[in-house]
């Protein structure tokens, strides 16, 4: 018996819910069509860019997406996710950023 060759690109891309997959630096790697049809935004709008760039945590400033405080080196607030090999779901959600972190959205003091 051969294993069937399974289309794996074509099966995230088509799947139902919104599905993005980000690098360990929280970038965009890519979205599925949910995805974009979800946020109304095209593929070359996201992929390649930092996440709070794309979604600041305030769209009305300007400098809201250089001041939130979400990346497992900056405070510890959100689970290291770049520290396991495994995949991790999150809900949507706001957070507010944490004024006492002192750090930039890349992480930087």
């Amino acid at each position: 018996m051969t294993e069937a060759w399974i289309d794996y690109e074509a099966v995230y891309r088509a799947l139902p819910g919104m599905v993005a997959l980000l690098t360990p630096d929280l970038v965009y790697a890519d979205v599925n069509a949910a995805f974009l049809r979800g946020t109304g935004r095209s593929r070359e709008s996201i992929v390649g860019r930092y996440l709070f760039d794309v979604f600041p945590e305030n769209p009305d400033d300007p400098e809201a997406g250089a001041r939130v405080c979400c990346t497992p080196r900056c405070c510890g607030s959100c689970p290291p996710v770049s520290a396991t090999p495994w995949p991790y779901s999150a809900t949507t959600s706001r957070r507010r950023s944490t004024p006492d972190c002192g750090r930039s959205a890349t992480g930087a003091r």
